[in-house]
């Protein structure tokens, strides 16, 4: 792309960006990885990787960006110096979970989850801005807001104080929000697990992800502090039970199967305290691409991210169901209550505030413009 110029360069990059990363994979044929490198200009290129999900996660793409600093590193450097064998091999995990599953810890787990989604409802209750279609669409868009780095002091603090993790309360507070808006006395949701429960699976690149189901059940009367300390059991509980895969789970308790909906939950939050690793590689300056890729898996989807002092809060959003000052509503609705939450810790949950759907939509956007910044 080096002979182009200006907009017309940056153009021609996006869409063979785009092309690459929207391309299907054939699992039968193609091979699960994809790089591409672009010379922009002499001393500028981009490189795209692109893996199919089926061999790599979230985990694995941090491991996969330490060995090419590592191997960079040392070819620039006329060394030769290969990564260090592993102990395992992704092979030897699949052939521990047949094992796992083949036994004692697959009935004990499936019963658990029988009981846990027994009679669970098949879609969440939330008020849509359009009629679900028959097949839902994967077009998403996100909007991003931040819980400033004093008001995670003050959360830490009492998660402290009431001995559960910021996952807990973060989680606990978003199920409520969805009880509230609902109008529903109980809400569902996924999580997702890395599921390496042993360090020899650490530095593996494959697919160790599992889907864990959330049920959170609300008795009005109850303060912030029962609900938590009662949503705090019902977590561990599923942790505890997270080793057969949600796609087995499934097909256990028979959940209605349809195009217009995923299965079981349809809600998704995760919490994300990692930092992500970078190319760090002498004489090399790195910056992320950012490319507009606005796809999602479920109807709505959360996102924390601890980093810098503060928590970034992704908020992705299906445009089949929602509009964007419905998710703003949420957005902010979600501030409040962790302010109202702080501030009442010991006051039932009903008494908690939140900004109401009945109030204007116009008068929120304009309200929180300057709050929350608009990305795809």
């Amino acid at each position: 792309m080096s002979h182009l110029n200006g907009i017309t360069r940056d153009n021609a990059i996006h869409q063979l960006t785009n092309d690459v990363v929207t391309q299907e994979f054939d699992l039968a044929n193609d091979s699960l990885l994809r790089v591409l490198l672009i010379k922009i200009a002499e001393l500028e290129s981009l490189v795209v990787i692109n893996l199919h999900h089926i061999v790599a996660d979230g985990w694995s793409m941090c491991i996969l960006i330490g060995e090419i600093n590592h191997i960079y590193k040392h070819l620039t450097q006329g060394v030769d110096d290969e990564l260090a064998p592993l102990e395992v091999q992704y092979a030897d995990y699949s052939h521990w979970q047949n094992q796992w599953m083949a036994g004692k810890v697959r009935d004990d787990e499936l019963k658990f989850w029988k009981k846990q989604l027994n009679n669970v409802p098949a879609l969440h209750s939330l008020p849509l801005d359009y009629p679900r279609p028959a097949e839902l669409g994967v077009k998403g868009e996100r909007k991003v807001a931040t819980i400033s780095s004093e008001l995670l002091t003050r959360i830490k603090a009492v998660c402290a104080e009431q001995e559960c993790t910021l996952f807990m309360f973060l989680q606990t507070a978003f199920a409520l929000l969805l009880s509230r808006c609902s109008n529903e006395d109980e809400v569902v949701m996924g999580t997702p697990v890395a599921g390496r429960n042993d360090t020899a699976l650490e530095p593996l690149i494959g697919f160790f992800v599992n889907s864990l189901v959330l049920r959170t059940e609300f008795d009005q009367n109850e303060t912030f502090t029962q609900l938590l300390t009662r949503n705090k059991g019902d977590i561990l509980s599923a942790f505890e039970n997270q080793h057969v895969p949600f796609e087995l789970i499934v097909e256990e308790i028979n959940a209605p199967r349809s195009l217009s909906h995923h299965p079981v939950f349809q809600v998704l939050f995760s919490l994300q305290n990692t930092e992500k690793q970078l190319l760090e590689i002498d004489n090399v300056v790195w910056n992320p691409y950012n490319l507009e890729n606005g796809n999602i898996k479920f109807d709505l989807e959360l996102t924390a991210t601890e980093k810098s002092g503060q928590i970034e809060l992704i908020w992705c959003y299906n445009l089949d169901l929602f509009k964007e000052g419905t998710i703003l509503h949420l957005v902010e609705s979600y501030m409040a209550l962790l302010n109202s939450i702080l501030d009442n810790l010991d006051t039932s949950v009903l008494s908690l505030k939140l900004i109401e759907y009945e109030q204007e939509v116009e008068s929120t956007e304009h309200s929180i413009s300057k709050q929350i910044e608009t990305e795809w």
